[in-house]
């Protein structure tokens, strides 16, 4: 009897055990699943701008979240935003080689757009490959910009200023199909006082352009290789601006052209290969420079000082006047009509004396 009864327990207990048993395997295959296939995490986004301590995923987001005067930093890398900087700021990259802006706009628009004073852009590649001979890599509308240890290529325009105090240096401009920078300005406003220093331009159309602009200095800068002139200036608008320190090498046009500007100034630059030509020019100074050429037309006017390297057969000229003047102060007289020498002499010497009272007036204010 206790032997059936034994035997009678183990046949229902034995349902129990084979359940619990399958339920066992069940629960080990689950977690082995589970431990084959672990559940995706999320990658953490790298930071691509910062202010201060606070990152950001986009460099327009920390160009509108910095405070006045602040510096957003970015990471090195290659971005296609278009940005507009509102507000006065810098905006900084690790070195043109790592940190690379290259964005397509709209048509005959621009990549950054700079509508506030006093906004300073350093150590950046950029390039805007939209269609649009106006398009461009920075349009400047606002003043006391500054631009440094920056590379602009493969754009028409690489900077396009519409205002004045501009400082651009250390800056290298290739392959613009219109120009490396134009200065602008408008009919009711000239786009003034920039400074152009130590900015290489290769291979562009125009190295800079010149339109309705004055008192610019364009200083210790290289142009070399540019489809039409090193530096074009092409607006009657275009006033007292200085070139001083430049090397022009193998531009295929001209190393300078210039057409109805006044009071030019170009000191101790080198037109290794190149010519300047003069179009209706007046009141304008060359002085300790190395010209390989100089074509002087319709009316231009122009004292060529300490120039030893020229002589009058590297002159061209049609209806103009100059006047040569060597390192020893020898008067040369470009017509042979005696009083037309004469009232040339006394209009070039006052035009110094002019200058130089400009100059001083300028120093002491």
């Amino acid at each position: 009897m206790n032997s059936k009864n034994k035997r009678r327990k183990t046949l229902m207990l034995f349902p129990l055990f084979l359940s619990l048993l399958i339920l066992s395997e069940t629960v080990t295959a689950v977690s082995l699943s589970t431990s084959a296939h672990p559940a995706p995490v999320t990658p953490e986004l790298r930071p691509i701008a910062s202010c201060g301590s606070i990152s950001y995923q986009s460099i327009q987001d920390a160009i509108n979240h910095a405070p006045r005067n602040a510096t957003v930093i970015i990471a090195p890398g290659r971005y296609t935003e278009l940005l507009t900087i509102n507000k006065t700021l810098t905006l900084i990259g690790e070195c043109p080689e790592t940190t690379l802006l290259v964005p397509a706009s709209q048509e005959n628009s621009c990549a950054i757009k700079i509508i506030a004073e006093g906004v300073t852009l350093a150590n950046l590649s950029l390039c805007n490959t939209a269609p649009g001979l106006y398009t461009a890599g920075i349009k400047i509308m606002r003043a006391h910009a500054t631009i440094t240890n920056c590379v602009i290529y493969d754009t028409p325009i690489g900077i396009a200023i519409w205002s004045c105090y501009t400082m651009i240096a250390h800056c290298t401009f290739h392959n613009c199909s219109d120009e490396g920078i134009a200065l602008l300005g408008s009919n009711t406003s000239a786009c003034s006082n920039t400074r152009i220093t130590a900015c290489v331009f290769s291979e562009n159309e125009d190295g800079i352009e010149l339109q309705r602009s004055s008192d610019n200095l364009i200083s210790g800068c290289r142009f070399l290789n540019n489809t039409h002139a090193g530096i074009d200036m092409i607006e009657s608008a275009n006033t007292k601006n200085t070139v001083t320190g430049c090397g022009f090498i193998a531009n295929q046009g001209f190393g300078m052209y210039c057409a109805g500007a006044s009071g030019l100034e170009v000191t101790d630059c080198v037109f290794s290969s190149d010519s300047i030509m003069l179009v209706n020019t007046k009141g304008s100074i060359i002085s300790g420079s190395d010209i390989s050429g100089l074509q002087l037309l319709r009316n231009t006017t122009v004292i060529i000082d300490r120039c030893d390297t020229v002589d009058a057969s590297r002159i061209s000229t049609q209806t103009s006047q100059y006047l040569l003047l060597s390192s020893s102060s020898q008067i040369m007289p470009s017509n042979r009509h005696p009083l037309r020498g004469i009232v040339l002499t006394l209009t070039s010497r006052l035009q110094i004396l002019r200058l130089l009272a400009t100059h001083l007036t300028q120093l002491r204010m």
